[in-house]
């Protein structure tokens, strides 16, 4: 990513004037999405969806705080871009361009995901007309009392977008001001390329027998406990083979698990793949998609499983059984039960008629609640109603 790229503002207000292909002058609003990287996980999926998916009455930038990542190459090549490299929490000349690129580019909204929030709250200091919008993806936030640091930033909050209605009513009431608001606003994920011709990868385990696992490789993902319900699994199916897709930890949580894995008699039956840019196209190698989360908000991945016509199999965290339409679009479990997962996973792999029609069902679900257009219609009103109570 760059520092800056030109784009044409008129003024620093924000609303920049084009022309529509039928020669009307539209007034467009410049909103800056804000994450602290772009590596390969759910949150940055949708923050880059988003810049890309805003109709043409809006003009998007994209700021990355920190790190890189594997999906800076997916952003459109009309979205702005600003690379901070900010390395630690305080960091005075971060903060300083931030403020001169938002003032360049007359950057009305600045919508800011997950823990980005912190750093992007800063722009309440210098310009009150910039309105400022923390989207929530974090399941597990709802489960506790607001940290302090969080009810501070949410004095210079003026509005929430979550990803399920449990983190909706959880800002609403434990960070936002008195009269700010929170919305829900749905994860999508953009439709695949179903091109007959698109190109076969080599992947670990057999055509029929794939499971797949799309996660980065954190605690509340609950791995162990998927782990124990494949070597229930590879009793019955011994060629069955789950893959690990997601990126690992800094501090060796992974290698805990990938450990694990080939001291014991799953070494033949679990492949860990790392981060990867091609999950759609990896899907439609597999057959059954699973999440055996602890905690969750909307995961990105089971709306994935949806678009690729997995069987599925999801515990019953967060938005997931809404996702599997209380279950019957696929298989809910209990967290944190593995007996119970791998009934479920052999159930799917040994009723492969089942599993077609739960896929079917998942994907026509997906794309009727799930899609770009809802996601995007919801983001309209939201930024509507924010300008209209800007200062």
């Amino acid at each position: 990513m760059t520092g800056r790229v030109g784009c044409g503002v008129g003024g620093n207000r924000g609303i920049m004037a084009s022309r529509s292909r039928d020669g009307r002058t539209l007034e467009r609003v410049s909103v800056m999405h804000v994450t602290d990287s772009l590596n390969a996980g759910g949150l940055e999926r949708v923050a880059v969806n988003l810049a890309n998916a805003m109709p043409e009455r809006y003009r998007t930038h994209f700021c990355k705080t920190r790190a890189e990542g594997v999906l800076a190459g997916d952003l459109g090549t009309g979205v702005g871009r600003l690379s901070l490299n900010r390395t630690s929490r305080f960091s005075p000349g971060a903060v300083l361009r931030f403020r001169r690129y938002l003032k360049d580019h007359g950057v009305r909204i600045v919508h800011a995901h997950g823990t980005a929030a912190f750093f992007a709250a800063s722009a309440r200091w210098w310009d009150r007309r910039t309105v400022v919008l923390w989207h929530v993806h974090a399941g597990w936030l709802a489960l506790e009392t607001a940290p302090l640091a969080y009810r501070l930033m949410g004095m210079r909050l003026d509005g929430a977008g979550a990803v399920n209605q449990a983190l909706k009513a959880w800002v609403g009431a434990e960070v936002l001001r008195k009269g700010r608001k929170a919305w829900y606003v749905p994860n999508f994920v953009v439709e695949p390329d179903t091109a007959a011709d698109a190109p076969l990868l080599r992947l670990p385990g057999e055509p029929g027998r794939r499971i797949v696992c799309v996660g980065n490789l954190r605690p509340e993902k609950n791995h162990p406990a998927l782990l124990e319900a494949m070597r229930v699994v590879v009793r019955e199916i011994p060629n069955a083979h789950l893959l690990l897709v997601g990126a690992g930890r800094s501090d060796g949580y992974e290698d805990r698990i990938v450990a694990g894995c080939r001291q014991t008699e799953l070494a033949n039956n679990v492949t860990w793949l790392g981060a990867r840019a091609d999950v759609p196209l990896l899907l439609r190698h597999c057959q059954v998609g699973v999440l055996s989360s602890l905690v969750e908000g909307l995961p990105v991945a089971l709306i994935e499983y949806g678009m690729a016509g997995l069987g599925a199999v999801a515990t019953r965290v967060g938005e997931c059984p809404e996702v599997l339409g209380g279950g019957t679009c696929g298989i809910v479990v209990q967290p944190n039960e593995p007996a119970e997962m791998a009934a479920a996973i052999l159930r799917l792999l040994k009723n492969p008629g089942e599993r077609a029609e739960f896929g079917e069902k998942l994907k026509a679900r997906v794309r009727a609640r799930y899609s770009k257009q809802s996601a995007v219609e919801v983001l309209e009103v939201v930024y509507s109603e924010l300008l209209a109570g800007a200062v």
